[in-house]
């Protein structure tokens, strides 16, 4: 890591601009703002809205087969763009070299920016080097992944189950350093939970600032609105981005411990794993079970979420905010959840979702669901209001403004 600068938060920066003014916002992305996965499609709404009024330019990693149709739907928003593979953006070196050619090559001087907003683990590093070309640096945590690691070990040691303790206990050192480097070194920092930003906040006194990851607009309610899909029953839905461990986590648990529970007491039952990844753990996991089936990515989630009689978040692993719970309400579907799923988005227990840590518990909460239509419907109208008045973008968006301007309290 490079030897940090003294923290920047504990001296002077530049004054914030004036509210009227536009601002000139930097985005360096470890991921690409693609729509297919919840961190994807959050940074895709913050940026298609700041593209409308701000000058936005961005520098991130980018896969073709998984990013493309984000990037189209993105590039009218945003100005400058320079996209690199995985494995290029992972080379600090050569990132940094690449970095100064392309801001030299677009003009954008040092100081150049007003705002300088990394996102994901990824570039972290990179903080000191980018403080010169922006008045104000500041770093997102998508999900605090120390805190993430800290639960994936406590669920092996209940487990008895330590033959990944090996991979996650350097994972857990590697990004908790890096989360720390990012709290000594950015000038501002958003969590998207309290409990993230009390986790993080045993590493640094520096203030955290809480954004929450909202229902899109452009890929979620309008698309709701306008799907007629009716409800399938008995159907399952579980939806995520495979490429992120605690989905596979929470979809193994739920075929080896729930599954077969509902299976049981509902015949006709299906599930229905929605989302783009690395599924083969999952389907190996069903092998010649005919009433669990993958989807693969899908270019509308919302038909799939429509279509569930019920949605389940069976998350046991992982840290930050769960939008999928967030979508399964928008679309008026009940949900179950784990305690950890529901993390930071305040759904009630027996009024807007099913919460059971037990799997036992998780498998009679699925099953009333889908033989009970009453608690079926009550549960999905409760939640679908809960997401209406807490987890739109208009409000947290214009608090995102005054963190950037530095006027948020």
């Amino acid at each position: 890591q490079p030897t940090p600068p003294p923290k920047p938060h504990a001296i002077s920066t530049c004054p914030p601009t004036a509210p009227s003014d536009k601002l000139k916002i930097l985005v360096v992305s470890g991921m690409f703002p693609a729509v297919v996965h919840g961190g994807g499609l959050r940074l895709f709404d913050i940026l298609y809205a700041l593209g409308e009024h701000h000058e936005v330019d961005m520098y991130s990693a980018y896969v073709e087969k998984l990013d493309r149709s984000s990037l189209e739907a993105l590039r009218p928003r945003l100005g400058k763009i320079k996209l690199v593979t995985n494995e290029e953006f992972a080379n600090e070196k050569r990132t940094r070299k690449d970095l100064q050619n392309w801001l030299e090559e677009i003009g954008k001087d040092d100081n150049y920016y007003d705002i300088v907003q990394v996102e994901y683990p990824h570039p972290i590093p990179l903080i000191p080097f980018l403080r010169p070309f922006g008045k104000r640096v500041g770093f997102t945590f998508m999900e605090c992944v120390g805190k993430s690691m800290v639960i994936k070990i406590h669920d092996m040691i209940e487990r008895n189950d330590l033959t990944e303790m090996a991979t996650v206990i350097p994972n857990f050192w590697k990004y908790t350093l890096a989360e720390k480097f990012a709290m000594d070194n950015a000038d501002f920092l958003i969590a998207v939970t309290d409990e993230d930003a009390a986790f993080l906040n045993k590493l640094s006194d520096a203030p955290v600032e809480i954004i929450p990851t909202c229902l899109s607009d452009h890929e979620i309610i309008e698309k709701v609105k306008e799907c007629d899909v009716a409800v399938e029953k008995h159907t399952v839905v579980f939806l995520g981005y495979f490429g992120h461990f605690p989905n596979i986590d929470s979809v193994l648990w739920y075929l080896q411990n729930v599954h077969p529970s509902v299976l049981a007491q509902v015949p006709d039952y299906r599930f229905v794993v929605v989302g783009a990844g690395d599924t083969s753990q999952l389907q190996e996991c069903a092998r010649g079970d005919q009433s669990v089936s993958f989807t693969g990515r899908v270019d509308d989630i919302v038909p799939y979420l429509k279509k569930a009689d019920v949605c389940v978040a069976p998350l046991i692993t992982g840290a930050g905010i769960r939008g999928k719970l967030n979508q399964y309400a928008i679309a008026g579907r009940p949900i179950v959840s784990t305690t950890i799923g529901n993390k930071g988005l305040g759904y009630e227990h027996g009024k807007s979702v099913m919460i059971a840590d037990d799997a036992d518990a998780f498998a009679r909460c699925v099953i009333k669901l889908l033989t009970d239509r009453g608690t079926n419907q009550a549960l999905a109208l409760a939640g679908k209001k809960h997401a209406e008045k807490h987890f739109t973008w208009s409000r947290h968006l214009e608090r995102l403004e005054k963190i950037y301007r530095g006027t948020s309290i």
